[in-house]
């Protein structure tokens, strides 16, 4: 769309007339309700507006996980945590194989203090992404462990209650890296 276009280029008025053209020529097409929204919010002054355009996006498409993740960020954005946490469970919910929207779903419930259901989705997320070889060939050697196994393994067979405080899951969460491999252990 030529409107995004112009938002990289951060030539915001141009930004805003071509969204808003787009939208006179498909008014029902909801990514480009949602474009104009992220366009809106990037001005706090105008984020009431934006928020109104996210929900008429939400309208358009409330199937569509990639509308539910977008208006979620708005929310977090806007320190809304809780509703910021069930727009991106949804979004989740939605899209049950995509670890990543699990992730940000288990975040989202961390930082609304809901530390039994961020719990639920983190073990979900790790579920979704285990460590594996490219599809349809078996690495030789040993099988590569599941992250899930990784932080078992580093720390206790607690290790998801460590989420309810909150300093030392984010520490726990900086130790792992390179593709879920524990470098130090902090717990």
């Amino acid at each position: 769309m030529v409107g995004e276009t112009y938002a990289q280029l951060q030539q915001w008025g141009a930004a805003e007339r071509s969204v808003l053209a787009a939208l006179a020529a498909a008014p029902r097409h909801a990514h480009t309700h949602l474009t104009y929204a992220k366009l809106l919010a990037r001005n706090s002054s105008r984020a009431l507006e934006a928020e109104m355009w996210f929900k008429r996006a939400m309208t358009l498409a409330p199937e569509d996980p990639f509308v539910r993740d977008q208006f979620g960020l708005f929310l977090r954005d806007q320190h809304r945590s809780n509703e910021a946490a069930e727009q991106l469970t949804e979004a989740a919910r939605l899209a049950p194989r995509d670890a990543a929207r699990a992730t940000a779903a288990a975040r989202a419930l961390r930082d609304a203090r809901r530390c039994r259901a961020a719990e639920r989705w983190y073990a979900k997320a790790a579920e979704l992404n285990p460590q594996k070889g490219p599809e349809g060939k078996r690495p030789k050697g040993r099988p590569h462990t599941r992250w899930k196994d990784d932080i078992r393994e580093t720390t206790d067979p607690h290790w998801m209650q460590k989420t309810e405080d909150r300093t030392k899951w984010n520490s726990l969460e900086k130790t792992f890296t390179r593709r879920g491999v524990l470098v130090t252990s902090n717990i």
